[in-house]
């Protein structure tokens, strides 16, 4: 770590450059490394990292007729970023996002699609449990070869503390293109937590529907339920 004297014509920097960044304390100004960060390599986050590489490599093999539609289809269906909602997605942002919903799902990669529109989507209203699989309830039935969703569940947590993403896990749901109401994550939940949650404990969720047939996502619906019998 090195202190800093500024001079007239320089009185203040901010930032990092390198490996190095300059900070402002109680004790002047210093220069110092920056710590390396750690690298996570659970199985779950490098199996995420790998579908991610695989959908780089498909945008990279579109044809700029096919990036053109992406791009154009952002207009249509406005999707637009999560931290911003008055920015608009790229096409190649939109392309990663959904894609990866569908490799998620055990689908491929989606490169061509129809201009369709959807004017609802299911929501969640209970998740379940009979001992031997972990289930999500949703308010309508829903055609599975049109859209289908996303889902992340956490393990049990203290009933009093608010909804937090930290600690949520895909659950991943073989498609099987039927009209249904429940998805059953039965062994997921079990890869990811070790156990099922019990009748009466609070756990959190987010779940996110896509369309089938184009590049169309639901609003992520987050929160939390407590667990009933099926």
């Amino acid at each position: 770590m090195a202190r800093i004297q500024y001079a007239s014509i320089v009185s203040e920097v901010s930032g990092s450059i390198g490996t190095a960044t300059f900070q402002k304390s109680l004790y002047g100004n210093t220069l110092r490394s920056k710590p390396n960060p750690r690298k996570s390599s659970s199985i779950a986050q490098q199996y995420c990292r790998n579908l991610m590489m695989q959908l780089h490599q498909a945008w990279a093999a579109l044809s700029d007729d096919q990036r053109r539609q992406w791009n154009q289809f952002v207009s249509f269906s406005s999707a637009r970023i999560n931290r911003d909602k008055s920015v608009l997605l790229t096409g190649h942002a939109l392309f990663l996002k959904y894609n990866f919903f569908r490799l998620l799902s055990g689908l491929t990669v989606l490169s061509d699609f129809s201009y369709i529109s959807i004017e609802s989507f299911p929501l969640p209203e209970g998740i379940g449990t009979d001992g031997i699989c972990a289930e999500i309830y949703y308010d309508t039935p829903f055609d599975g070869d049109l859209i289908w969703a996303v889902v992340k569940f956490s393990a049990p947590m203290k009933p009093s503390l608010s909804f937090t993403p930290s600690g949520l896990r895909y659950m991943y749901s073989n498609w099987t293109g039927i009209s249904l109401s429940v998805l059953s994550f039965t062994q997921s939940y079990l890869d990811a937590f070790g156990a099922y949650p019990s009748v009466g404990q609070t756990v959190h969720f987010s779940s996110t529907f896509f369309s089938m047939l184009a590049p169309i996502l639901s609003q992520e619906i987050t929160g939390k339920f407590v667990v009933i019998a099926p």
